[in-house]
């Protein structure tokens, strides 16, 4: 239960993985270390401190877990606005509530229904993975959540990609793991075999090339094969390197280095794909390769932006095809 008379400190954390969201770490438990998940203001109703948070313009979604209060704002709204504000709801209700999320508050010791992991696992895909996801054109949701065992669907370009497995297992999985213990096991139900065009037709067969090979193991072979004098290399040197001349031939090898990239990433090992930019010169990754990174659960950490993070994989790739060139 809140102290009503010491003064609340709070700690404010950014989100790498979504700008959209952000931690206020409290120096004591909410009410006596309960779990509760606001997706909207109607659901706020009888929770004074979810009630003052949505008060404020801005606030999407309010997460509360022990100590920890995630707030998730709109896309119109910014923290620097939004942090002052949060911050003083916070310490008001904690001055004035002895219940801040109401008396029907769950703890710890309380397991959260199937129906509240299914809420919070949905929202996890939503303010986390799906929009990293959605710029391939795929979708990840919960269809089902039985005894804490969650049944998910891959739909659009996740449907029959070879790589959606591992992105499940790989990044998304450690998501909802993280965000939801409750969570005993995740099943992958969707039919990747349906519809008449599912990605594994319509998109990894097409990168077949004539002479036989694979794209994505031609790929590797010839990043691997070049100089730390070589790299960074464009799209479209890339796409010329692998004799393809027809238009689409940047899309192919846009995919065909994602591939490298959830095996890079299952192998423990810098992302390769970082020796293909856009642009030389620029020194900065591809938009695609750093969505494609968040969605494998890694991407900048903490207190690293952008252009540090692919710094730091461009340097262990380079380092990576030394070694191999040495062999």
């Amino acid at each position: 239960m809140s102290d009503l008379t010491v003064p609340l400190r709070i700690r404010a954390e950014t989100s790498p993985a979504d700008p959209h969201s952000m931690r206020f770490v409290l120096d004591r438990d909410v009410q006596d270390s309960a779990l509760a998940t606001f997706p909207d203001a109607a659901a706020a109703q009888g929770a004074p401190l979810a009630e003052a948070l949505f008060a404020i313009a801005g606030v999407k979604m309010v997460d509360v877990s022990g100590a920890v209060v995630a707030v998730v704002k709109t896309d119109d709204s910014d923290w620097d606005t939004l942090k002052r504000p949060i911050a003083n709801a916070l310490r008001s209700i904690f001055a004035l509530s002895a219940a801040p999320l109401g008396q029907g508050a769950k703890t710890f010791g309380e397991a959260r229904s199937d129906a509240d992991i299914h809420l919070a696992v949905q929202s996890v895909l939503d303010r986390r993975a799906n929009p990293a996801i959605a710029v391939h054109g795929g979708n990840v949701s919960v269809m089902d959540v039985r005894e804490g065992v969650v049944s998910m669907v891959m739909s659009g370009g996740c449907q029959g990609c070879a790589s959606s497995a591992a992105t499940l297992r790989g990044g998304v999985e450690k998501m909802i793991r993280a965000a939801v213990p409750e969570v005993r096991d995740i099943i992958d139900v969707t039919d990747h075999a349906a519809g008449k065009t599912p990605y594994y037709n319509a998109g990894l067969r097409d990168q077949r090339q004539p002479k036989g090979g694979v794209l994505r193991d031609r790929i590797r072979a010839h990043l691997t094969s070049l100089s730390a004098a070589d790299v960074p290399m464009t799209y479209g040197n890339l796409a010329r390197a692998m004799e393809l001349n027809l238009p689409g031939s940047i899309a192919k090898v846009t995919q065909a280095l994602e591939a490298t990239m959830v095996e890079d990433d299952e192998n423990g090992a810098p992302f390769l794909a970082s020796l293909v930019v856009s642009r030389v010169g620029r020194g900065n990754a591809a938009k695609g390769f750093l969505q494609q990174a968040r969605a494998l659960g890694r991407g900048p950490g903490f207190g690293e932006d952008d252009q540090a993070y692919y710094q730091r994989e461009f340097t262990g790739a380079v380092a990576m095809v030394t070694a191999i060139s040495r062999r």
